[in-house]
């Protein structure tokens, strides 16, 4: 709707879950690392799992379970993977206020929340 009221053309749909999908294809064909930040450990391990499967050669440089205590200490973790996308799985709208709460002290140059993709 904001590019028709922006520009007067109309776009097909994209969903959060094909803009994901086409980022991962764009991910291991760039060979672009990515970071994979939330939910429990047990889905975060699967989400990656289900990746590199889907995506063989993509390159996960990191991944936290969304269940932490000091978020700085994520921070570190994320700034030292060097990943050049980050996509954070908490639901919205915690996922999008993390995010805008560290947003300055990450070096990823990308940032997405990605709500209950992984379930």
């Amino acid at each position: 709707m904001a590019i028709w009221m922006l520009y007067g053309k109309k776009i097909s749909r994209c969903t959060g879950v094909d803009l994901f999908l086409e980022l991962m294809r764009l991910a291991r064909e760039k060979e672009l690392r990515i970071f994979l930040l939330g939910a429990s450990p047990e889905i975060n391990e699967a989400a990656a799992y289900k990746l590199t499967d889907r995506f063989p050669g993509i390159q996960i440089a990191g991944r936290q379970h969304g269940f932490f205590e000091d978020s700085q200490v994520v921070v570190d973790q994320i700034n030292s993977s060097r990943a050049d996308m980050l996509f954070v799985a908490m639901g919205s709208p915690r996922q999008e206020y993390w995010i805008r709460d560290h947003r300055e002290k990450i070096t990823t140059p990308y940032c997405m929340g990605i709500g209950g993709l992984w379930t």
